[in-house]
């Protein structure tokens, strides 16, 4: 690769919300930081992956340290059920440190005044069925990210009963946190606002 295109390159990784999204100037990986720093026994139930995309290329990464907070699912009422995962932001891996050391910063994520995030999962409302057979719900967010709380929606389906598993989708629109700037059209390097989200959680 030449060394203009290695700039661009970086240039366009710097943007990366990932939430997330993805050798490291130490040559530790995002991934060995977090496993160093989450022994083994603190692993999160399952997996919190984004994307972040623009007009070139996709990017994907993971959190790596999260739990469950609160844990209320009836099954036999799950329109009243809820469940209340926190994130730990700073466990962000985009498979590039010093751009996960940027993403910490004040820039996007402001880990230092804002180190974790909390996302509330409720009304769960049926629609149908996944293509695998499973039930498949809708359900509201209530999603506290950066000093800012916002409602969105999103979809799961019911992997496993015993232990109960769910695997979903949502979407996020990052500019309504507050992290990074605004997408600009003009700009092909420019990460797109909205943020696929995928989870699987074991309650």
């Amino acid at each position: 690769m030449q060394f203009q295109d290695r700039i661009v390159v970086e240039r366009k990784w710097v943007w990366v919300i990932g939430m997330v999204l993805f050798l490291s100037m130490s040559g530790r990986t995002g991934a060995e930081d977090a496993a160093a720093a989450t022994p083994e026994s603190e692993s999160p139930p399952g997996q919190i992956e984004f994307v972040g995309k623009n007009l070139i290329a996709n990017a994907e990464g993971t959190f790596h340290a999260w739990r469950v907070v609160e844990n209320e699912v009836d099954f036999s009422e799950l329109s009243t059920s809820s469940v209340t995962v926190e994130i730990d932001l700073s466990s962000i891996d985009t498979k590039n440190k010093s751009r996960d050391d940027h993403l910490r910063t004040a820039d996007f994520f402001d880990v230092e005044q804002y180190p974790t995030a909390r996302a509330k999962a409720y009304n769960l409302v049926q629609v149908g069925e996944s293509k695998a057979g499973r039930p498949r719900y809708s359900i509201s967010f209530d999603i506290d990210l950066h000093g800012i709380s916002k409602t969105v929606q999103g979809e799961a389906e019911l992997v496993e009963v015993s232990p109960a598993i769910v695997e979903g989708d949502l979407e996020v629109n990052r500019v309504d946190f507050g992290i990074g700037e605004p997408a600009s059209r003009w700009n092909p390097m420019s990460i797109e606002e909205i943020i696929p989200i995928h989870f699987r959680v074991e309650l």
